[in-house]
């Protein structure tokens, strides 16, 4: 699939992909179709963490990395998405071994982008992003290249 360039010729790669994933997030919120988790202000990332994010808008930036992740790869999974967000747990006196991320935000997140257009299920299994989906990350990329200037 090949990636749709935006104006300028500027494309999702060419930009710094922190902004990208703080810009998308914002655009995601702003658009209004995305409902939050039920009780996402409690709800834990990871097993591994004690206390959940602070930031009130987490799961809009979490839905941007997905999305992102999408575009650089051909087709991810929910298993995929709990490894990509793994953290290491903290045992104390003892060695710290890896812990796989909420399967509920990653499935619910793939869902909604789904639901949204941005996303579809890809006939092996997992899900792909859409020329749509390729669309607002380019759009927002040229959106960041243009404030960069």
């Amino acid at each position: 699939m090949s990636s749709f360039r935006g104006t300028n010729g500027v494309s999702a790669r060419d930009v710094d992909q922190s902004d990208l994933v703080r810009v998308v997030g914002q655009f995601l919120k702003k658009q209004g179709k995305v409902s939050q988790l039920p009780g996402h202000e409690f709800q834990k990332t990871n097993c591994a963490k004690e206390q959940s994010p602070e930031d009130p808008d987490w799961y809009f930036y979490k839905l941007a990395s997905m999305l992102r992740k999408l575009h650089y790869n051909k087709r991810l999974g929910v298993g995929t998405f709990r490894q990509i967000h793994s953290t290491r747990k903290n045992n104390g006196n003892s060695r710290e071994h890896r812990q796989v991320g909420n399967s509920g935000v990653a499935r619910r997140g793939l869902q909604q982008l789904e639901k949204l257009g941005l996303a579809q299920k890809h006939e092996d299994g997992g899900r792909m992003i859409t020329t749509e989906g390729i669309k607002v990350l380019d759009r927002m990329a040229a959106q960041i290249a243009k404030d960069n200037k």
